[in-house]
């Protein structure tokens, strides 16, 4: 190692890296680094690879620069940022080592380094366990903002991210849910969870684009995301699940946790069930069951995904609200046979709806949500009975606009509100035992539809009855659905009184100097705490008694200096003898014996005149109150035998 980089890093406040090519330096450093390069290394090279040329990369707190150098020697461009100048003369150093390595630094704040940002100027950035002091000086709302900006700015990056239990000053700044702070970027997915020195939590790795999904082994294009299932169902799984389309795959995230609380248990065990069962369905389906290839899946406790083949064609839904001419016969048709080979299986869909049918340029229709196909022989919502909401289904099929996200689906299951010759078709299932109806017999019935008779042939009050019922339900429906519309007018805004508004600007003010003097504060406590858990803090500490000494000693003399070390080892003494009952009753026999016990106690009393004191004044406080207690018991003659009351009245006379 030169004397440059020497001298260099055992000036550092702390090694907190390892120092790139010098492996004698591993055990002084606070956290290993090569753990986490592998994982780095493995993201680099998937985006090196799709982008077909080495990365540009950012690393924001790049402390001694090690991540930078070694994303140098796979051939990166690196520009390393850090605001402690200490770390980034390492860096230097380091970098004119290694000439053959692309890797610039400089020092700087990461607020204003994103700030100045160019679309395009890196492909990848990184931040490892850094963003947590930008949340706590600048809040989570600010951090988030800084972050969708370096997303967009960048192909990808990859963050460290600390959590709110860890018990340092910053903890209760940081968000419930670190996902948080990535909420307004696209894609996000922990890769890895890493220790620190700093306590037993480990902290989450997670890569972030706006522009590629990267998941275990897939790096592909993001076209469209979105985080509802389509356009109407915004409130739909309360945010926990996103959809990632590309031009050959389709992706899905669903997340296990919020960290708002709106993921009730229920719902979050549906996500995972939902989850594990399209896995299985789709890695075996039934013989004859048409379904996309899976490409790949994982799950751990906090997050589940899977990706498929991406199949032609739009949802079903979307082409109903925007065309009248589709051939329902068709959609139906084809529907019923999917649906009886699922049944052959021992499988129901309880979930069929416009929304997860999907249906191609030829008006070919396919099933899709694939985590609603189990064994279960009921739907996921009212009315349940799956032949009842297969009703609803159809229904809804020939009168699109009726269909609302609503509390309930709409009151539409009789046959009576579709066209000839639907409605012979389902009033003929209609009047099937419901024990024995199966989607079989309903694609049988389907085949008959034009040679089943009409329904006011067989058609009875009931019938009428269950058809005006639905009339009358269905405009009850439809005027709840417009009651959020309603809004309570606002009362008219008030002008603030000018005092009132002074005192609050001159309060926010305050407010703000404040903080700024806080976070001098808290920066100069770090500097410190560096500064004492340094590697040169710790070799100087010799150095720093010895002067300590020699100062004390001009100060005081050497007798002086002999009277404080005699002090120092007779007290260490006498606690050592304080702390063992029976050696303090020997030494005191011993003293009395030899006639030494009057010395002995002078010089207790000069070495320790407080506690000498407080107990002379026990023993004193003590005697007073036994006499205090004789006195008194003397006094109540009643309570003393009557030969001590007659000896005690001849003392007084």
């Amino acid at each position: 190692m030169s004397k440059n980089v020497q001298q260099l890093v055992a000036e550092l406040p702390e090694v907190y890296q390892t120092i790139y090519g010098h492996p004698e330096w591993a055990q002084a450093a606070s956290r290993d680094c090569y753990d986490r390069i592998d994982t780095l290394g493995a993201i680099y090279d998937q985006l090196a690879a799709k982008l077909g040329r080495p990365l540009r990369v950012l690393d924001l707190g790049c402390a001694q620069g090690f991540f930078c150098l070694s994303l140098a020697e796979r051939g990166a461009t690196v520009k390393g940022v850090d605001f402690q100048e200490e770390n980034i003369a390492v860096c230097r150093a380091l970098a004119d080592e290694n000439p053959q390595l692309d890797a610039s630094f400089a020092t700087g704040r990461i607020e204003e380094v994103i700030d100045a940002l160019e679309p395009g100027q890196y492909d990848l950035a990184i931040g490892l366990s850094v963003f947590h002091h930008i949340v706590h000086l600048h809040g989570v709302t600010r951090t988030q903002r800084w972050l969708a900006r370096l997303a967009s700015c960048t192909e990808a990056m990859i963050l460290e991210l600390a959590l709110r239990g860890e018990p340092l000053y910053w903890g209760p700044s940081q968000p419930a849910d670190p996902r948080e702070l990535l909420r307004d970027c696209a894609f996000f997915h922990e890769i890895a969870r890493f220790n620190t020195h700093l306590s037993a939590i480990y902290r989450p790795l997670y890569v972030v684009s706006q522009h590629w999904l990267l998941l275990e082994g897939h790096c592909e294009v993001i076209e469209q995301w979105r985080d509802a299932p389509y356009t109407e169902a915004q409130e739909a799984h309360h945010g926990s699940r996103r959809y990632y389309f590309g031009k050959n795959y389709f992706c899905k995230v669903i997340n296990f946790n919020l960290a708002d609380g709106s993921l009730l248990e229920a719902e979050n065990q549906r996500n995972q069930d939902e989850l594990r069962r399209e896995c299985a369905f789709l890695g075996a389906p039934p013989s004859g069951f048409v379904a996309p290839a899976l490409l790949g899946h994982g799950i751990s406790d906090s997050e589940g995904w899977l990706i498929t083949e991406r199949l032609e064609g739009e949802l079903l839904r979307d082409r109903l609200l925007r065309e009248d001419g589709l051939d329902r016969a068709r959609i139906i048709g084809e529907l019923l046979e999917q649906l009886t080979l699922l049944e052959q299986a021992g499988l129901y869909h309880d979930d069929l709806r416009s929304w997860n049918v999907l249906i191609n340029r030829n008006d070919a229709v396919r099933l899709i949500d694939y985590g609603s196909i189990g064994a279960e022989k009921t739907d996921c919502v009212w009315p349940y009975d799956l032949f009842q909401s297969w009703s609803i289904f159809v229904n809804e099929l020939f009168n699109p606009p009726a269909t609302k996200l609503d509390l309930l689906r709409p009151f539409a299951l009789s046959p009576f509100n579709v066209p000839e010759p639907f409605r012979r078709w389902l009033f003929a299932a209609w009047r099937q035992p419901a024990q024995t109806l199966t989607f079989a017999k309903l694609q049988a019935l389907f085949a008959q539809r034009e040679r089943l008779p009409a329904c006011a042939e067989n058609e009875t009050g009931m019938e009428r009855w269950v058809a005006a019922m639905e009339s009358g339900l269905q405009q009850l429906q439809l005027h709840v659905h417009h009651l959020p519309g309603e809004r309570v007018a606002p009362p008219p805004s008030s002008d603030v009184d000018a005092p009132f508004a002074d005192l609050l600007r001159r309060t926010e003010s305050l407010e703000q100097q404040m903080a700024e003097q806080l976070e001098r504060q808290r920066d100069s406590d770090d500097r410190l705490a560096a500064v004492l858990r340094s590697r040169s803090w710790r070799l100087m500490a010799p150095y720093r008694y010895a002067g300590l000494q020699y100062h004390l000693l001009r100060q005081h003399g050497v007798k002086g200096r002999a009277r404080h070390a005699a002090k120092r080892a007779l007290r260490a003494g006498y606690a050592q003898i304080h702390r063992r009952p029976a050696l303090k009753s020997w030494v005191i026999n011993t003293l009395h014996k030899s006639g030494y016990y009057p010395q002995a106690r002078q010089l207790f009393q000069r070495l320790f005149p407080l506690s000498h004191s407080v107990e002379e004044g026990m023993q004193q406080a003590t005697h007073d109150a036994q006499r205090a207690r004789l006195s008194a018991q003397l006094n109540e003659m009643d309570s003393v035998p009557e030969e001590v009351r007659n000896i005690y009245q001849q003392l007084k006379k």
